[in-house]
């Protein structure tokens, strides 16, 4: 069995979640949370050009994380729209 992933989230991604209105923070909310089960889900995918970046969707919104698999965490450093997200990188 793998074991679970603490998740965190950076300053920025937690400031980028309060502006996104309900519902769609709550089921970010609950994407996120089941990544500390599995943190590389189907739907997921390493970005180009990141060395340590996955990304997965939610809706119209865009999850950016990075999984640290040494100290067991999974680190939400972006969220945002498709086409605000990736311009932040």
């Amino acid at each position: 069995m793998m074991p679970v992933y603490r998740v965190e989230y950076t300053d920025k991604a937690l400031r980028q979640l309060e502006r996104i209105p309900n519902p769609h923070r709550a089921r970010i909310g609950q994407k996120v949370r089941a990544l500390a089960d599995n943190p590389r889900p189907p739907q997921s995918c390493k970005l180009h050009g990141s060395k340590s970046l996955h990304r997965i969707r939610v809706g119209e919104y865009r999850v950016l994380y990075e999984i640290r698999d040494a100290i067991i965490t999974v680190l939400v450093a972006h969220i945002g729209t498709r086409g605000g997200v990736y311009r932040r990188l």
